[in-house]
Order: C-alpha cells, then structure tokens, then sequence
C-alpha cells in the first residue's frame, strides 16, 4: 500500500507540473529600440532604382570602414514602448500617444559628442560623448523620430542613441554611405508609418526600408541639377522638407525639396557658409550649424545666413550634423 500510494503521488506531481508549464526562460528579448541606457542590443540585422553605390565620396566626414555583422530589426522598432492594446479598457486598440507641444529637443553633434541647443540660455548642452556596444564609429548624422527617438549614422553604419546619455545600440550595417539623414513624416513614402531617409554626398535621397527586418535601400530620386548634399536635412510637419546643398555657387545654398522624392522644389539662396553640416528647424527659426564650429539663423525668403552672437560654444568644435523630430512643431 505504501508503493501504491508513492507512485500515485508521483504521478499527480508531474500532472501538475505539465499543467502549468515549463519554468524555463523562453529566451524572449525585448525589441533593440526599447534597450534602457548600458544594454546592448542584441546582434541580428543609388542610383537608378534599388541598387546601391558603394562608392564613398569625399565629404569632409571620414569613412569608418565596414562591419563584418549584420543586423534586423524587430516588429514595431520604430513604434513607442507604451503602443498596444489596453487591457483594463476592454482590449481597444491604443493608437499612440497624442502630441501635445514640441516633441524631442534642438540636437547637434560633432563626429564624437552629442549636445542640445538650449535657446533660453543660449548654450550648447553637453549631453554626453558617443559610446557603442559594437561597430564604433564617427557620427555623421542623426534623424529624430515622431516620439523623440535618436537614430545615428556613422557614414555605413546605423545605430540607435539614448538621447539622455549619447549611449548608442548598433543596428545594422547599410549597404550603401549617408553624409545626411532625416525622417520625413508618415504617409509620404509607406502609408501609415515614418520613413527614414539617407542622403547621399551625390544628392541622392534614399529610403532605409526596415520593413523585411533587414536594412534594404530603395532609391526616391535626387536634388537635381547637379546639386549635392552639403550634409543635413530636416522635415517637420507643417513647416516642410529643406536641405542644405553645394556644388554651385561660392556658399552653401538653401533649398526647399520634396519630402517623397528629395527633389528640388525651390532654390532659396546662397546661405554665405560653407560646410554646414547640420541642419535643423526650432520655434518658427532655421538654423545652420557650420563644420567650423558657427551657427547661423537662414532667412527662409533669401537663404541668407546670419551668425548667432552671444552662444556658449565648445571650445574647437566641429559640427558635424543636427537634427529635430518631426514633430518639432507640435503638430
């Protein structure tokens, strides 16, 4: 009796136990784009239609040579942690937060260090040097998504970046070099969903399709004319798409183009800089920041570039690009 009443035992103990499920971990990780600042993120990621040119040209901003790995993107990687259904209201569909004022900050970086213009006390804020889990580069650009998420590039390479701390997650490796880069907003080019977009030295205006969970570069069109990407963009809703381009004229020159195909739509002047690397929009102002360390405001009518006196600047800086999110406006 007493073995009869051991194995019964026995038996109800694993009953229960496949009952409920196995205790071990499932190896499930969270989206690289939801990483907190020190994790790393887990390793996985032209012209003339989709092909892409692997020709680097001379931009003033050092190649940092090729990675060996390669990456993907999760589900949802350019969408906030908090989107999803909420439970307590019956499971509805959330549809993402509503913006209410400006979203993100004005940000401008040299090739290491990233740093916040702030206008109030006109001083650049130092908000930390960049550091990488892997694939450690010189940053040439950064784009600012709808929700105030830091996207970088170090001319082949794309990383995401804490905005408080410069802590940069490699992504993937592009298959093809950027000087420039910036999201336009959703419905431009994929319905529904924010477009990140690279520029080349050429003037060529790319999307980076993250679609497949695999990077994939898909060529939009070009400037045009014989322009060429003096190094940034920005796109904010209800204020529009404009690029600083070179290639004519003694200065850079500031231009409206087209948010879906990166054409020129109108030449607004000569900005009276050369090297202006970075490009952003703040507050109803344009602004310019120079690869000798200045930042000019650009009238909107004639491009003309005005230096802003009385700024606390780094000493010897070199900016490198800028960025704002799109909705920089509020909109």
């Amino acid at each position: 009796m007493r073995y009869l009443i051991t194995i019964t035992t026995l038996l109800l103990t694993a009953s229960l136990l496949t009952a409920c499920g196995s205790t071990e971990d499932s190896g499930e990780k969270r989206p690289v784009s939801y990483l907190k600042d020190g994790e790393s993120a887990k390793d996985g990621q032209s012209d003339g239609g989709a092909t892409t040119d692997t020709g680097i040209a001379d931009t003033g901003k050092p190649d940092t040579g090729a990675a060996k790995d390669s990456g993907g993107f999760p589900d949802g990687f350019f969408d906030p942690p908090d989107a999803g259904g909420n439970e307590e209201d019956g499971g509805s569909e959330d549809t993402g937060p509503v913006f209410q004022g400006p979203v993100g900050k004005l940000y401008a970086h040299t090739s290491g260090e990233l740093y916040n213009l702030d206008l109030k006390s006109k001083a650049f804020v130092k908000i930390g040097k960049f550091t990488f889990d892997k694939n450690e580069g010189k940053i040439t650009d950064l784009a600012v998504n709808k929700y105030g998420k830091i996207f970088a590039i170090s001319s082949d390479h794309l990383y995401e970046c804490a905005s408080e701390t410069a802590k940069c997650a490699w992504l993937a490796k592009l298959p093809s070099p950027f000087n420039g880069m910036t999201f336009v907003a959703e419905g431009v080019v994929t319905d529904g969903k924010e477009a990140l977009i690279g520029i080349s030295d050429k003037g060529v205006w790319t999307h980076i399709d993250t679609e497949s969970g695999k990077v994939k570069l898909k060529n939009l069109g070009s400037y045009g004319g014989g322009w060429l990407s003096s190094g940034d963009a920005f796109s904010v809703v209800g204020v529009g798409t404009f690029a600083t381009l070179k290639g004519k004229g003694k200065t850079d020159t500031l231009a409206k183009v087209n948010a879906k195909t990166g054409k020129i739509e109108k030449l607004l002047g000569e900005t009276g800089a050369i090297g202006l690397f970075g490009l952003a929009w703040w507050n109803g102002v344009f602004y310019g920041f120079s690869k000798t360390g200045k930042v000019y405001t650009l009238d909107t009518s004639t491009g003309k570039g005005t230096e802003v006196k009385g700024l606390t600047v780094p000493k010897d800086v070199s900016w490198w690009g800028a960025g704002v999110s799109t909705r920089a406006n509020g909109g």
